[in-house]
């Protein structure tokens, strides 16, 4: 009789705390809680899985780092042609220059701030027509050296004020999506299931990016590749190299991540003769 009474009050809780919701979110900075757009801070509620593992938060990078690792992003648009017939179209950047900007600079803010428990959460608004708004939403954490970004919604079509209040609240609960994630180098993507109580067939794309070798990448062109043998293809330019980026740009940032020891002294006095040879 006392187990299952026992059981009982433990279905009953596990009811409540599903119907209660996510927990708060809490407001970062004035820019970062905007009319179309808003990064938060919520803590991970039951819904987030049985993975506890904490965060390494507070994480500092600058803004000129995220919009680095954000501008590596990539996405394509599905197309259905058929019933069950479905086909990619081209990888594109997943985040316009406006939003990279927006978000850069107040994913930055929040990550500063967040606790070890902490999603970092997004959404963007992007009106498509005077009746349709097409909202991105999700959610941001970094564990060891390895940023996460949960993409639960990408420019996903609205018109019913109750679905954008939704989202709006729970940025993780997803719809089935219109995109897939295109990853680079240096990035994977794996499925997260049953993110705020929302079980999607298809998952939430966890798109993961290796920090540090993503923005050495990003300091400049790797030496030349070896000539490829017969029947042999190479790749194109990665996801997180930039040949654009000025020396000066390349050594503070260089400077950045040895400040944050995401490389060694060794590391550092190699990569900046690399780059000083460059003159």
């Amino acid at each position: 009789m006392r187990r299952r009474s026992l059981l009982l009050l433990a279905f009953v809780s596990c009811l409540a705390q599903a119907c209660a919701g996510p927990p708060p979110a809490r407001i970062v900075c004035g820019q970062c809680e905007e009319a179309d757009r808003f990064v938060r801070l919520q803590a991970r509620s039951h819904a987030a899985g049985p993975d506890r593992r904490s965060f390494a938060h507070p994480f500092t990078l600058s803004q000129q780092d995220w919009a680095l690792l954000l501008g590596g992003l990539r996405v394509q648009r599905i197309e259905e042609a058929f019933p069950l017939l479905s086909s990619k179209g081209t990888p594109a950047e997943a985040f316009t220059a406006e939003d990279t900007a927006y978000l850069s600079e107040t994913l930055a803010k929040a990550f500063a701030k967040a606790g070890p428990d902490d999603w970092v959460l997004f959404a963007l608004t992007r009106r498509s027509s005077s009746e349709v708004s097409e909202l991105t939403t999700g959610a941001c954490y970094i564990e060891g050296e390895r940023l996460h970004v949960l993409l639960a919604n990408y420019r996903f079509p609205v018109t019913l004020p109750g679905v954008r209040a939704l989202l709006w609240d729970q940025p993780l609960y997803a719809y089935p999506p219109f995109y897939a994630v295109a990853p680079g180098e240096f990035q994977t993507v794996t499925r997260r299931y049953g993110l705020q109580g929302r079980l999607v067939a298809s998952g939430v794309p966890d798109i993961t990016i290796d920090i540090k070798p993503f923005l050495l990448a990003a300091l400049g062109p790797k030496p030349p590749a070896p000539p490829a043998k017969a029947g042999e293809t190479q790749a194109g330019p990665s996801a997180g190299s930039s040949s654009g980026v000025s020396v000066e740009d390349s050594l503070a940032l260089l400077q950045r991540l040895k400040e944050r020891g995401l490389v060694t002294e060794d590391e550092y006095r190699e990569k900046k003769q690399q780059l000083l040879n460059r003159f």
